[in-house]
């Protein structure tokens, strides 16, 4: 793991004092403190910001509560991988049952009033990802990644596919219709005498020109034609890639989430997987 120094941390808490309280401990605690005191405004962040290493939420927020934003930060293709901490007062049933509905449920609660000592403790547990439930978190977050990033590249790579077939499509349209000016021009040629010279000459250029036209045409259908293959090529190696790491980490998770089940079973705790 790397010097908790070099580690930044997300802080949105609505409450000023605490904001600045929080601020306080964590700066202390060695780590780099980006914060917000509104879930909206930190949301319009995201994009423009690096993700950080941990995000630390309130949860009672007015407008959009911390388990709202924390869904938000779960369809972002960076930000889903982070680590979520949630802080209040008191967490009801609704915000346990809502908190475990997620794809990937926060990896702690704190309970406010938060001591110095418990925040820095729970912050150093989940980035070090040596406990199983943190370690857990950390690849269901990974498993979630790895879905998004098939999706956009997936969109990105239909649209080029898309792209090119329509290339393609209008570029045959072409060379269909400067086929039959051809075939016009032709006739209309077979029928000059000699004494229209000037207009054969006329009519021999155009022939020409259009027959280079359609050489170009071909050559623009092949490359589209290459393009799509290169494309199609591309998003299969991608999703057969993605599969596999997908295999391998399914495995991973299957495993970890026994060992949180059977030390919640020995501890009597409730810790859903």
């Amino acid at each position: 793991m790397s010097d908790s120094k070099q580690m930044q941390i997300f802080l949105l808490e609505d409450d000023p004092v605490q904001l600045r309280l929080c601020t306080q401990i964590l700066e202390r605690g060695g780590y780099e403190v980006v914060s917000s005191d509104n879930p909206t405004e930190a949301l319009s962040m995201i994009d423009a910001i690096t993700p950080p290493d941990l995000v630390l939420s309130d949860i009672q927020m007015p407008g959009m509560d911390g388990l709202v934003f924390m869904t938000h930060l779960l369809e972002h293709r960076r930000w889903c991988n982070v680590p979520v901490i949630m802080m209040t007062a008191q967490p009801t049933r609704d915000q346990l049952v809502v908190a475990q509905k997620v794809p990937v449920p926060p990896e702690a609660f704190l309970i406010k009033p938060v001591k110095p000592s418990e925040m820095i403790a729970q912050v150093k547990a989940v980035l070090a990802k040596e406990q199983p439930l943190y370690l857990l978190r950390s690849l269901q977050r990974r498993r979630l990644q790895l879905h998004l990033d098939l999706k956009a590249e997936q969109t990105t790579m239909d649209r080029s596919m898309s792209g090119a077939v329509h290339a393609i499509d209008a570029a045959t349209t072409q060379v269909n219709e400067a086929r039959k000016e051809l075939q016009v021009l032709q006739r209309t040629r077979s029928l000059l005498g000699k004494e229209s010279e000037d207009t054969r000459n006329a009519v021999e250029e155009q022939v020409k020109r259009l027959e280079d036209n359609l050489n170009d045409l071909k050559m623009q259908i092949d490359s589209y034609e290459t393009e799509r293959r290169e494309v199609f090529a591309r998003r299969h190696e991608l999703v057969l890639t993605n599969q596999r790491e997908l295999k391998a980490l399914e495995e991973r998770i299957k495993s970890v989430a026994e060992v949180v089940r059977l030390q919640s079973n020995n501890s009597g705790g409730s810790r859903a997987a």
